[in-house]
């Protein structure tokens, strides 16, 4: 009989074997050890607020959270037409306030609108 395993194959198949040799208490300590490998390990150069790198853990449960407010709030624009409203006129005050700041406020909101606008024509992953 010719057995032939590839690299994945292989990998799966010693790490079976090696938890399989493992007692109760010895795998769930290496479960344990693992999952706080994961929370507290580091993602490639990016940190939070204080200085911090956050674990691939953290950044994932951002992302989701990011991704679950987005379609609250789309939801709530597009089905609650007294939300809208709210935020249209948060939106009218604020625009009225940047407009009206020393120092160009209008010209910076219409840089920043315009901005805003080619990125939002850029093609893009939606939730």
């Amino acid at each position: 009989m010719d057995l032939k395993l590839d690299g994945e194959a292989m990998q799966a198949l010693v790490a079976k074997t090696i938890v399989d040799s493992f007692t109760p208490e010895k795998r769930d300590e290496l479960i344990q050890n693992a999952i706080k490998a994961i929370l507290e390990a580091p993602k490639g150069g990016q940190t939070n607020i204080y200085g911090k790198k956050d674990s691939v853990f953290q950044s994932a449960f951002e992302n989701a959270a990011a991704a679950a407010a987005n379609r609250i709030i789309f939801d709530q624009l597009t089905n609650s037409a007294v939300f809208a409203a709210q935020v249209k006129a948060l939106i009218a005050e604020a625009t009225e306030h940047a407009f009206n700041v020393e120092g160009g406020g209008r010209e910076k909101m219409v840089h920043a609108i315009s901005d805003a606008i080619v990125a939002g024509l850029r093609p893009q992953e939606r939730y």
